[in-house]
């Protein structure tokens, strides 16, 4: 994957590099209990993570109604076993809406097109129109807890979002892979 016209495009300010295969996505929100999430096992060191939180609005042209200037918390762009992948990623402590997640990834794709829109026009690149897309919620789960285990909530769909419990490092495999019920 050549990321090069991808970088030319978004302000640098805005792009994170993780070049150790290994990518921290944070939460902003003071009042988060979900601060971070650590996704291991990338199989590139050219992993670009595009962060929206503290982000001016996606566009001042557009109406903050209807959730068209939400944004999810991050967005990355990676390659794994020779397939390009666009994943938007959000993360959630509390109870949280399934409306204001699916505004959030429709909100974030809307932005990512409008680039990959400029890669096409004056780069003549298809990068991000190739890649798959994944939409990913990651949660602090409540342990259904037991004299003998606790055992983790299995995966879970919000719309086409993959909803993962989160408490230690996940593995890009297990991400992609996953099978939900």
């Amino acid at each position: 994957m050549n990321l090069s016209n991808y970088i030319a495009v978004i302000n640098n300010d805005y792009i994170k590099e993780f070049p150790n295969r290994k990518v921290r996505i944070k939460e902003t929100d003071p009042s988060a209990k979900l601060r971070s999430v650590d996704i291991c096992g990338f199989q590139s060191e050219s992993n670009i993570v595009y962060s929206f939180d503290k982000q001016p609005p996606l566009s001042n042209y557009i109406s903050p109604d209807s959730g068209y200037r939400k944004k999810c918390d991050a967005v990355v762009l990676t390659s794994y076993e020779g397939i390009d992948y666009l994943l938007f990623i959000e993360l959630k402590s509390k109870n949280f809406s399934e409306r204001d997640i699916l505004d959030k990834f429709k909100s974030s794709r809307c932005f990512m097109d409008y680039i990959d829109s400029i890669l096409k026009r004056f780069h003549n690149d298809n990068l991000l129109n190739e890649c798959e897309r994944r939409l990913i919620v990651f949660y602090q789960p409540r342990l259904n807890k037991t004299s003998t285990n606790a055992k983790l909530q299995p995966y879970r769909r919000i719309g086409n979002a993959l909803k993962i419990p989160y408490t230690v490092p996940i593995l890009l495999k297990q991400i992609l892979n996953r099978q939900v019920s």
